[in-house]
This record gives structure tokens, C-alpha cells and sequence, in this order.
């Protein structure tokens, strides 16, 4: 397992605001050019990813910041309409690396279904 400590500088907004999504270019030119599309797509992929937090004792370059516990990835369940993967799944391995392969190779393997 690799561990890689980067110095982080944290930036706060002095007042707070409103998060907004922002819009991608292909809705932005469905409005400016005032086409009438419902964008609706007829499959989907959702997934949920879960972790564990674990004992640690970072600090920080400044000294100023104390990690106590850092996320540790290890399951994801992945569901969708798609015809032949409609059944849920999870995906669970200790190994973070391992994780994020295996649930990718099955995005790729319900792609290429499709």
C-alpha cells in the first residue's frame, strides 16, 4: 500500500455561499439555442462507495494540522436497468488498488455488454 503525505493549504471563503452545480457545454447550448430536449438517458449505473476510517498520526509540514484518522475505501455496491446486470452487486476487497480495479473492470464489462 502506498501512503503519500502532500502539504495542503486550506482556503475559506470569508462569507459563505450557496454551492451550485455547474452546467455542463452540452445543456448550456440546449438553452442558448432554446432547443426543447428532455435530457433523459435509458440506462444507469449508480454506485455507492464505503469506507472505514482507521487510526493514524499525520502532521502536517506547518505542524499546525493533526490528522487522527484517514478513509480507507473497501466496499462499493453498484446497481443498475441495464439488461443483464439489473441484479445489484458488491464489490469488497482491504486492498484500496484492488478495489478501484474491480469495480472499474465491471463498468467496463457492462459497457461493452451494451
Amino acid at each position: 500500500m502506498h501512503t503519500c503525505v502532500e502539504e495542503t493549504v486550506d482556503c475559506f471563503e470569508k462569507y459563505s455561499t450557496l454551492w451550485e452545480k455547474l452546467r455542463n457545454a452540452v445543456v448550456e447550448l440546449n438553452d442558448y439555442y432554446e432547443f426543447d430536449v428532455d435530457f433523459k438517458y435509458d440506462y444507469i449505473v449508480t454506485y455507492d462507495l464505503q469506507a472505514i476510517q482507521l487510526k493514524t498520526n499525520i502532521e502536517a509540514k506547518s505542524g499546525k494540522l493533526k490528522f487522527v484518522t484517514r478513509h480507507v475505501p473497501v466496499s462499493c455496491s453498484v446497481a443498475s436497468n441495464i439488461p443483464g446486470y439489473e441484479e445489484a452487486i458488491c464489490v469488497i476487497s482491504e486492498n484500496p488498488e484492488k478495489l478501484c480495479r474491480n469495480i472499474f473492470e465491471y463498468f467496463w464489462q457492462v459497457t461493452e455488454s451494451s
